[in-house]
């Protein structure tokens, strides 16, 4: 009797002190004593210090505990007893730690009632588990204890996470034929083990993390030399360009014809560690973009790559990937100007299929490097790959400077190990203003045969983007681009226009946001160059004015 007595003290001191801590919102240190891995479900080992909130005092003495880490949420946090209490932490990433940042617990967990010892809730351990290959530790974190967390998620945890019960005692009868056998040793209750249902196995990409996106983007054009061809059909993996009516301009290639000029569907996922980015494209751009450098089971993939990102911030990535040469992008709904600058079209590459690798030193500077196919080719054309590099630089205040290179053999089939084709190109921004961006694009392009040079072309580019209110931006351009071409077919020169001449150019484009992501820009170019390089009702002319609006919708 006594001792029923004693137990039920002990039960019901227990039941008001575990009462008393879930309501009084007391706060507490979590301090971790073991390192864990951060991309595994293990669990880590931590000290466990209650303080007063107001005060900040200690409160009793640190507490031993383990903490199962949960990293399958899409907020990560840990879960530890505590005094017959599930309390849980979640977690933030600070730089290449974490931060509890929230700590609460379930009230409704009954500690008033009598439980079988083969039911009760051990502490989560992982008994064998070892520390991790990447060690990242729990900064301290101190919070208030959240009274109002729901049922369900204690619930829910349960059916993921079952402690391993201790197995209860095999009874053995004595045969009278049979001599008993002699008492085995008593065996240690085995370590308490936490068991993963099989639907926690972890995949290499969390499917709740992949996100999905698009463009729509259509346009109208009217080219005022008003040219009489019409657009031809291209052959199959053909660039449009071979057939457009508006000459040397990319991506408004027709006259007074409206155009569904690109349809995009990507679906990508941030390397943590491991990611990936696909980007479909469908339209007359998808197919320049393609060009001839792509069969029928690549060209209309855009992008598509795998990433994997190491402990120390390199990334790499591995597939078909748009290239880091220029200030512009493929996706007009991106770039300030509707239509392409000559630079973007006929000096640089648009993608390549190989292998970057890029490492972030510090919060102002990143280095990248690329080794692949070649230019805008899925397969190798020759022996010989293509390296590109960049260095981007962000000293603050809004500035940011970018050099870029791409170099290597172009020269279909065997080639020459002396021909070579070659881009240096600057870049320089300022956006520390809300309504104002500028920027400057520079870049020299050289290309060798046999050791001897037979092209070599120049461009400068100046933007601007000017925001005039919430919904109205303008954005002027201007180019100066000039292609020395020696040889006059083009064959040998990724870039050269096929003869050599100058070209100048001035854009100006009028953005109206009418919702979000729904933008109409109206575009007016005039291009001049010094041969007769454009078409007209009567024959050729050495000048071109086309006026555009088109309709980008970014979803």
């Amino acid at each position: 009797m006594a001792r029923s007595l004693t137990y039920i003290i002990f039960v019901g001191y227990l039941f008001t002190s575990v009462q008393a801590f879930a309501q009084s919102q007391k706060c507490f240190d979590f301090k971790p004593v073991s390192q864990f891995n951060d991309e595994k479900c293990s669990a880590v080992r931590a000290e466990l210090q209650m303080k007063d909130c107001a005060t900040g005092a200690n409160q009793g003495e640190v507490s031993k505990v383990f903490a199962n880490f949960e990293c399958k949420r899409p907020v990560k946090r840990l879960k530890y007893w505590y005094k017959d209490q599930m309390l849980y932490g979640d977690l933030e990433k600070d730089g290449n730690s974490y931060k509890v940042v929230k700590t609460y617990t379930n009230p409704a967990t009954p500690s008033n009632k009598t439980t079988k010892a083969s039911t009760a809730k051990p502490p989560l351990v992982v008994g064998t588990t070892k520390a991790a290959s990447l060690p990242i530790p729990v900064n301290l974190g101190a919070g208030p204890l959240d009274t109002k967390s729901i049922k369900a998620d204690l619930a829910r945890d349960n059916l993921k996470v079952t402690p391993t019960a201790t197995p209860a005692k095999e009874e053995k009868v004595a045969v009278a034929s049979t001599p008993a056998p002699a008492p085995e040793a008593a065996k240690p209750s085995p370590t308490p083990v936490a068991v993963l249902a099989p639907e926690e196995v972890k995949s290499a990409v969390d499917i709740s993390k992949i996100k999905f996106s698009g463009l729509v983007d259509s346009y109208y054009s009217y080219n005022f030399n008003e040219p009489t061809s019409k657009p031809g059909q291209a052959a199959y993996g053909a660039s449009p360009a071979k057939d457009q009516q508006n000459k040397l301009v990319a991506p408004n290639f027709y006259h007074d014809s409206p155009t569904l000029n690109l349809l995009e569907l990507s679906w990508d996922q941030k390397a943590e560690p491991v990611g990936f980015r696909i980007d479909l494209g469908f339209g007359p751009i998808s197919d320049f973009v393609a060009g001839t450098g792509s069969d029928e089971s690549t060209r209309r993939v855009m992008q598509g790559y795998l990433s994997y990102q190491t402990p120390f911030g390199l990334q790499v990535d591995a597939g078909k990937f748009a290239t880091h040469m220029g200030f512009e992008s493929i996706e007009a709904a991106r770039n300030w100007n509707y239509s392409y600058s000559k630079l973007f079209i006929y000096a640089l590459p648009l993608w390549h299929n190989g292998v970057r690798a890029t490492m972030p030193v510090g919060n102002n500077l990143s280095i990248s490097g690329s080794v692949a196919n070649g230019w805008n080719t899925f397969y190798e054309n020759n022996y010989n790959k293509t390296y590109g590099g960049q260095i981007k630089i962000k000293p603050g205040m809004g500035l940011e400077t970018t050099l870029n290179y791409i170099g290597g053999n172009e020269t279909a089939g065997v080639g020459n190990s002396s021909d070579n084709r070659t881009v240096y190109e600057g870049i320089a921004s300022y956006s520390g203003l809300k309504f104002l961006k500028v920027a400057v694009d520079y870049a020299v392009a050289k290309e060798t045969m046999n050791g001897s040079p037979i092209n070599q072309l120049t461009s400068t580019v100046f933007y601007a983007r000017l925001k005039l209110g919430e919904k109205f931006a303008i954005s002027p351009r201007y180019e100066m681009f000039s292609d020395d071409g020696v040889i006059s077919t083009g064959t040998l020169s990724g870039y050269t226009l096929g003869s050599g001449q100058t070209i100048t150019s001035g854009t100006l484009s009028l953005d109206y946001e009418l919702g979000t992501g729904l933008i109409v820009r109206a575009e007016y170019g005039n291009d001049s160059s010094s041969l007769q390089a454009y078409t007209n009702k009567d024959g050729v002319t050495g000048s071109q004015s086309i006026a555009t609006i088109a309709g980008l919708l970014s979803f």
